[in-house]
């Protein structure tokens, strides 16, 4: 796993474990994992992962929480929040749209429509 994500990156291997583990996405015992034996969970992790290492000055993001086990999801929202760019999320997760926050950009009948995000019935 760690070969895939050091791709296009410059620094010693304990340096770029040590910033993938940083994400709070993996773990130690993760590392030497080859991505046949990972999970899609788990492949969509090192995606997002990949994504952060390169700095962009912007994140659009496919529906970023399906496939994301509850317990990795928190450290997730956390990278989101701490990005230091505008985060563009298309999602349905109403929970992880009241989370982030933002603004919430629909259309509805050809117009397109803002608002905040839904407030969660607990």
């Amino acid at each position: 796993m760690i070969e895939t994500y050091r791709y296009d990156q410059i620094g010693f291997e304990d340096e770029l474990t040590g910033r993938l583990i940083g994400y709070g996405l993996f773990k130690l015992e993760d590392m030497p994992k080859k991505i046949a034996q990972l999970s899609l969970g788990q492949k969509r992790k090192l995606e997002i992962a990949r994504l952060m290492a390169r700095n962009p000055n912007v994140l659009l993001l496919d529906e970023p929480t399906n496939y994301i086990s509850l317990d990795i999801l928190e450290a997730f929202e956390h990278a989101l929040q701490n990005f230091p760019g505008p985060v563009i999320a298309i999602t349905h997760d109403r929970w992880f749209m009241q989370r982030i926050g933002g603004i919430i950009w629909e259309l509805k009948d050809g117009q397109l429509v803002t608002s905040e995000p839904p407030q969660l019935v607990r």
